[in-house]
């Protein structure tokens, strides 16, 4: 399992980005801390390989204690991306208990309180869950970053009914515009749009599902996507896929690929510049091709620069 995780290294790099320090094209993360790895297969939809994984770690030998949060922040994402809200809420207070016995209170490190009650409000204990969103906010506000703040709000607005989070809910995707997390963009952005939808405003909830299938595409995360393209089903737009197409819709390591491509560099070239597999290489430009509606390299260079001609 580990070795097939630590191959398809490129593949990942979008995602583990948010998650870690390394940054651009010629680097990558060797070897992929099991936390991050999970975060990865579980946006990849990919919940049976998470499940293994996750019997092979424990989070109590995982390193030190940074990892082992980590760990079990990111196997309560699993557990509740697959419906398991039991579950997931005991993996994330258990994670908030081993960071308030080493007095970590800063939400921008993992946010366990907003994330415990999202798996509250699913499982009905709409006081419960605003109680926690709210000591995250109040937690929030101490260090002011667009990122802790926005997910703060994000949580408070789903538990918060009526008009009142609807204006926090448009706070919260304001923030986080700001950040490059955007993942928790994608998952505010379907928030507000179901609020939009309850009040009757069904062409603001759409323009909300829309950027949040956008940004799931070009983030690489199948199952948001697959949850922004249901949305976008229930106010009417009946093929939500056509709508992710074009460079815009390209991932980081695909237009990464892409660019290298259209410059002449030959698919093992490519495959040595990235440090990536050169089966990888060929699933990107397969992919890109397909979003950009061209049928190979020859008609690359002209598509990239009609994208950035129409941004």
């Amino acid at each position: 399992m580990r070795a097939e995780i630590d191959i398809m290294q490129g593949h990942y790099k979008p995602l583990l980005a948010e998650y870690s320090s390394v940054q651009g094209a010629h680097k990558t993360v060797s070897p992929i801390p099991d936390s991050y790895a999970l975060i990865a297969l579980t946006e990849l939809a990919r919940f049976d390989d998470a499940e293994r994984l996750l019997k092979e770690s424990d989070p109590g030998q995982a390193g030190d204690i940074w990892e082992q949060s980590r760990l079990l922040h990111a196997s309560g994402v699993l557990h509740s991306a697959q419906g398991d809200f039991i579950g997931a809420l005991h993996k994330f207070l258990e994670c908030g208990r081993r960071l308030s016995v080493h007095a970590v209170t800063n939400p921008s490190f993992l946010p366990w309180r907003s994330a415990a009650a999202m798996c509250r409000l699913a499982l009905g204990d709409r006081s419960a869950a605003l109680a926690l969103a709210k000591e995250e906010l109040r937690l929030a506000r101490v260090w002011n970053t667009p990122r802790s703040l926005g997910r703060a709000l994000h949580a408070v607005a789903v538990a918060t009914a009526g008009q009142g989070g609807l204006a926090l809910g448009a706070e919260a995707v304001r923030l986080l515009r700001q950040t490059p997390d955007s993942r928790e963009l994608v998952s505010a952005l379907l928030s507000h749009g179901r609020q939009l939808a309850a009040a009757g405003r069904r062409a603001h909830a759409r323009k909300h599902y829309q950027e949040a299938a956008r940004q799931a595409e070009k983030l690489g995360s199948i199952r948001l996507r697959i949850d922004a393209e249901r949305d976008l089903r229930t106010v009417g737009v009946r093929h939500p896929s056509a709508l992710l197409t074009g460079s815009q819709s390209l991932t980081g390591s695909e237009r990464r690929v892409a660019e290298l491509a259209a410059a002449g560099h030959t698919n093992t070239e490519i495959s040595n510049l990235l440090q990536i597999t050169r089966r990888t290489v060929e699933s990107h430009l397969t992919r890109t091709y397909r979003k950009l509606g061209i049928q190979g390299r020859d008609s690359l260079r002209a598509a990239l620069q009609a994208g950035k001609e129409d941004t």
